[in-house]
């Protein structure tokens, strides 16, 4: 009976410890998932803040993958129209995301950790 009961309670703790480990792996995972729902709401509200020219070209450019070349005949403009509207672009998204770098390097830690 004793070595039934030793067997049950090993039995016992390999499970609870599969628990364990398999609920710290569903909160390692849903904090991954927030903290990059975190990052792009934020990459997303300062997109939507550049003015309508900015936010276009840096779409196009960023989201769809066209060369300036291409932006610039699509939306009938010179080339270095596009290149300076990209880097006002970026000056102003480097500036409005500079307060959330302790957050992108947090969510660059989670995701090396759990690699």
């Amino acid at each position: 009976e004793s070595l039934n009961y030793l067997k049950h309670q090993k039995v016992k703790s390999v499970h609870q410890a599969y628990a364990m480990h398999s609920t710290a792996h569903t909160n390692n995972l849903a904090e991954k998932k927030l903290l990059q729902g975190e990052l792009e709401n934020k990459l997303q509200m300062a997109i939507n803040d550049l003015p309508e020219q900015c936010r276009t070209i840096f779409q196009l450019s960023r989201f769809e993958e066209l060369k300036y070349r291409e932006i610039a005949d699509t939306l009938g403009l010179s080339i270095k129209t596009v290149e300076n509207q990209m880097g006002k672009a970026l000056k102003i998204l480097r500036s409005k995301l500079v307060e959330f770098l302790p957050t992108i390097i947090a969510f660059i830690n989670v995701i090396n950790w759990l690699a």
